[in-house]
């Protein structure tokens, strides 16, 4: 039996660039401690967590299609 260890992803989908950006920034960096901390205690169920980032450019229709 082969066991397939992936990561666990977490996206995050908030305003990098644009009038709103100072806040999504902020959100990024939180949400980066936060998976930093997961990680240094052993993952989430024992696999590692990765995040992945969109930006949504303080745009309701782009933040939709993204």
């Amino acid at each position: 039996m082969t066991t397939i260890n992936h990561s666990a992803r977490v996206g995050v989908i908030t305003d990098q660039t644009g009038a709103l950006s100072f806040m999504g920034i902020a959100n990024v960096n939180v949400a980066k401690m936060v998976i930093d901390d997961l990680n240094d205690r052993g993952g989430l169920l024992g696999r590692p967590v990765e995040l992945f980032v969109e930006d949504s450019a303080t745009d309701g229709v782009r933040g939709d299609a993204v």
